[in-house]
């Protein structure tokens, strides 16, 4: 819940989280299960281990049937490095973007990623959804331009 920060979300609607634990196949296969009644269902797990560990279950319980799946990948790119190769993850997005059926999303930064949740919530269909481990450390503002 730290990693992916759905912990406010648990707080204020305790019946409505389900934790799976390390057990990335059974949060895609649960909400594959609660999107097949009917829900709409986020599942967040790292983004390495939710394409790799995942991958069956995101493409035959998901992306074929085309469930209303919001698959949420943290900790996307080089964001994990401090806790080794298999938590690095960038080959996520080569992944989902094979799949069927499903639209992949990447927010530059906190506003567009306000925007991204709102806008995934609506759509029928699946999703990744993509999300760093830090906001991104945007350059200062340029004090001019030239050419050349």
């Amino acid at each position: 819940m730290k990693a992916s920060g759905s912990a406010p979300f648990k707080a204020s609607f305790p019946e409505r989280h389900f934790s799976f634990g390390i057990a990335e196949q059974n949060l895609v296969g649960g909400a594959a299960g609660l999107a097949v009644s009917g829900s709409i269902a986020f599942a967040s797990a790292l983004a390495g281990f939710l394409s790799q560990r995942a991958c069956d279950q995101d493409i035959n319980a998901v992306c074929f049937n085309n469930l209303n799946v919001k698959l949420v990948g943290t900790y996307g790119g080089l964001t994990q490095e401090k806790n080794g190769g298999m938590h690095i993850g960038v080959e996520d997005l080569a992944i989902f973007r094979c799949m069927p059926n499903i639209a992949v999303v990447v927010p530059a930064d906190r506003v567009e990623l306000a925007g991204a949740v709102e806008a995934i919530a609506r759509h029928c269909g699946p999703v990744f959804l993509r999300v760093a481990r830090e906001p991104p450390r945007l350059p200062e503002a340029c004090s001019g331009s030239r050419l050349g």
